[in-house]
């Protein structure tokens, strides 16, 4: 039986984020479903028209995801018992928009939604395109970690490594996103629409980190 050693070797990569991704949520409450469906969609008309106007495609503005639900209240009745009370049907569109990382963008596209009149939630990540680059990246520094170790320990030992024998990864491939974070209070909303600006932000590198075994055969 041949003699091995077995390592496991992590590779990592630091990556410059190029690409800006907002989440927005607008939506509408209404008992008469027609009306809360419309005014949601009326919400959204003039996200897409703000964005647009501000130099965005038509089609940047995507709808990842609408749903309805219904709402209801508690009510106090003069006996002081409560009771639920139908609210209405919650009509809520969740949209998603993404652009380059250059400078400006960011500014301008908080601008638009904010003088929309839609008062959306906003949530504002950094990542990149290329993901599988990032990824091959630190692979290959795995790669490279577990070799150099392996390389290390056997000459240290009087030998030295020869035929691979087997490598063992686990695809996890994690989210890539800055761990910078961009928050904006519900009050500030009036002050983006006054044309206030947003500030340049050079975000936190994102980094991957990859583990990959490697066993080699001893000589």
């Amino acid at each position: 039986m041949p003699r091995t050693i077995t390592i496991k070797g992590t590779g990592r990569a630091d990556i410059k984020p190029d690409l800006i991704i907002i989440r927005l949520s607008v939506g509408s409450t209404d008992k008469n479903y027609e009306k809360a469906s419309d005014a949601a969609s009326e919400r959204v008309t003039a996200l897409k028209a703000a964005l647009t106007g501000a130099g965005f495609s038509e089609d940047a503005l995507r709808t990842s995801d609408f749903g309805v639900d219904t709402r209801y209240e508690s009510i106090r009745d003069k006996d002081g018992n409560y009771r639920q009370e139908f609210a209405g049907y919650n009509c809520v569109y969740r949209l998603t928009i993404s652009f380059a990382s250059e400078p400006g963008n960011l500014s301008r596209a908080i601008s638009a939604i904010s003088s929309s009149g839609a008062e959306p939630e906003i949530s504002v990540s950094f990542t990149i395109k290329d993901t599988t680059s990032a990824y091959a990246e630190a692979l290959t520094n795995a790669a490279m970690n577990a070799r150099a170790k392996a390389e290390t320990l056997a000459s240290a030992s009087g030998a030295s490594i020869g035929t691979l024998i087997s490598i063992d990864y686990s695809d996890r491939r994690p989210d890539l996103v800055s761990p910078t974070n961009f928050r904006m209070a519900d009050e500030a909303m009036p002050l983006m629409a006054a044309k206030c600006t947003v500030p340049d932000i050079t975000p936190e590198n994102i980094n991957v980190t990859d583990t990959v075994t490697f066993t080699w055969e001893i000589i």
